[in-house]
């Protein structure tokens, strides 16, 4: 009798541990998560367990948990997490491994939160994930193997009218050469740096012939951050833009560039593109900080000036850039009027930078020790019909203000011409 009651508490507990045990589970086919034809031996996945994809297109549409997806494996294939009911939560990381091309897909209302998110290399490695639709996507770090990265090959994080929460310091590029790594957030999407109340660092640090790190803000919030760090890397084009309707980047310091000597750029861009490709200006606060503002001698801060933010008066308060310290400006400011094309003949003023400390022309706390050449190191482009006028600072903001002269249509030409033929014709009858 004895005997039997111990067989069958092993065998109890051989089955418990068989239950428990932690598994990679592979996909087989297009389907539904909860689908037993989805995986190979029709074994679901459990919290336990470790995802790998092999191509396929899989839903969720409910509430999974696993431990893992991806690994050692070239995962490919895409994850739908779609719909206000579905949710995926990782207690351990999302591996977009080696050579892998992967897409997850977090939309309608849906919801992630991955404890980490790891990129690797290797020429294939496209790893896209997309959110969107009043979505939310929670990650506790970003890393690529012994660094906090969001790297590689062609991979993008798109967060459109959603929420994108990350809680750690956060590294955007790879040291590769071609290789690129873009954030987008639109739409009044917001990624959030400070979630759990400590705010992380958001560093562009790609290098590298070719390769890129972007980040666009567009008609979106970015905050949270205690140092945001644009760097300037060999090779790489490493930028920040800012463009739309209260569209926001707020951080407790910024830097654009340093001091290393390389071919590369780094630039805060303020002002760009929409996904219609018309020009939408960066409006006031588009960049703030509460402490200090860099911009190095790689560096430059770029203002792609359009209709939007013009000024019949001057107004501090629509300063584009506002910051308490301006400590160096080292790099050079750029402006550009080529996106002015629509206001009346007058003459316009832009507020660019805004502080609370002073930054006239005679002050030393702009450059180190000695006063930024605003007449040199402010680069003014000018339109067909906006025309650069002058720069001045009052209430330690920098304003310039531009005359705008329309340019007459093409069918005002010909009137013209049309007029002057008929005056000559007048003139030789006369003679």
């Amino acid at each position: 009798m004895k005997t039997l009651k111990n067989s069958i508490y092993f065998c109890a507990l051989a089955s418990l541990c068989v239950s428990s045990y932690a598994a990679n589970i592979y996909s087989q086919a297009d389907g539904n998560w909860n689908s037993t034809d989805t995986w190979e031996g029709g074994t679901i996945p459990t919290e336990a367990d470790t995802v790998m994809m092999k191509g396929h297109t899989i839903d969720i549409t409910g509430t999974q948990k696993i431990t893992g997806l991806g690994g050692s494996f070239s995962n490919s294939g895409t994850l739908n997490i779609d719909g206000a009911d579905a949710s995926l939560t990782l207690s351990g990381a999302l591996q977009f491994w080696y050579n892998s091309s992967q897409t997850i897909n977090v939309k309608n209302g849906a919801n992630a939160n991955i404890s980490e998110v790891s990129w690797g290399t290797g020429d294939l490695s496209h790893a896209n994930m997309n959110v969107s639709g009043g979505s939310t996507l929670t990650v506790g770090r970003f890393s690529q193997f012994n660094g906090s990265k969001i790297a590689n090959g062609g991979s993008t994080l798109t967060v459109d009218n959603s929420t994108f929460n990350i809680s750690s310091g956060t590294n955007v590029g790879s040291s590769f050469a071609g290789y690129s790594m873009v954030i987008d957030l639109k739409n009044n999407a917001s990624m959030n740096m400070a979630p759990s109340g400590k705010k992380g660092s958001l560093t562009l640090n790609a290098s590298g012939s070719g390769s890129q790190a972007l980040v666009n803000i567009n008609s979106s919030t970015l905050n949270g951050i205690d140092t945001l760090n644009v760097s300037y890397k060999e090779g790489a084009t490493n930028k920040m833009v800012i463009m739309g309707e209260n569209a926001n980047v707020h951080s407790y310091r910024v830097y654009i560039g340093d001091d290393t000597v390389a071919t590369g750029s780094a630039s805060i861009q303020l002002g760009g593109y929409d996904s219609e490709g018309n020009f939408v200006a960066a409006g006031a606060k588009a960049l703030s900080n509460d402490w200090e503002f860099f911009v190095e001698d790689s560096g430059s801060l770029d203002f792609l000036l359009g209709d939007s933010n013009a000024l019949t008066s001057k107004d501090k308060s629509q300063a584009i850039v506002q910051a308490r310290f301006f400590k160096s400006v080292n790099g050079v400011i750029n402006v550009d009027l080529a996106n002015i094309s629509d206001l009346e003949d007058g003459t316009y003023y832009f507020a660019l930078i805004s502080s609370t400390e002073d930054i006239s022309e005679t002050s030393n706390k702009l450059l180190d020790n000695k006063p930024f050449d605003w007449d040199n190191d402010l680069v003014v482009i000018d339109s067909d019909i906006a025309k650069f006028k002058e720069w001045t600072v009052e209430n330690n903001t920098l304003f310039i203000s531009v005359d705008v002269i329309s340019v007459p249509e093409p069918s005002t030409y010909a009137a013209i011409f049309g007029a002057i033929a008929l005056a000559f014709a007048a003139y030789r009858r006369r003679k």
